[in-house]
C-alpha cells in the first residue's frame, strides 16, 4: 500500500537575512504564517489560479525564462482548456488531464 500523495516533503531555499527579514514583516502585517503562506501560493500555483499564473508569466517574460510568443501561446492553450471544460462541463480529473496535455505541448 502506498502513502503517496500523504507524506509530508520538506521544501527549502536559500534566501538574504535582508529579504527573510522583509518577508516575515509582510505576513506578520497580514497575519499570516510563512507556512500557510506558501502552502497558499504553491496550492494556486498547482490549481491554475489565474492571478498566480499571470504573475508568473510576468516573471517569466521579465528574467527571460522564456519566450513572449511561448508564454502567449501557454496562454492561449490554457483559456482554451478553460473554456473547453466550462462548454463541456467537464469533472475535476478530466481537466486534469487537459491541463496535463497543454503542459507537455508547452514543453515541446
Amino acid at each position: 500500500m502506498s502513502d503517496y500523495g500523504n507524506l509530508a516533503r520538506k521544501i527549502t531555499l536559500l534566501e538574504t537575512d535582508k529579504r527573510f527579514a522583509d518577508l516575515k514583516i509582510r505576513l506578520f502585517h497580514d497575519n499570516i504564517s510563512q507556512a500557510k503562506f506558501f502552502r497558499e501560493i504553491i496550492t494556486g500555483y498547482i490549481e491554475k489560479n489565474e492571478d498566480i499564473l499571470a504573475f508568473v508569466d510576468s516573471v517569466k517574460e521579465k528574467r527571460g525564462y522564456q519566450s513572449v510568443g511561448k508564454i502567449k501561446k501557454t496562454k492561449k492553450m490554457v483559456t482554451a482548456g478553460r473554456k473547453s471544460s466550462y462548454d463541456f462541463r467537464l469533472n475535476q480529473e478530466e481537466i486534469e488531464d487537459l491541463f496535463d496535455i497543454i503542459e507537455m505541448e508547452e514543453e515541446l
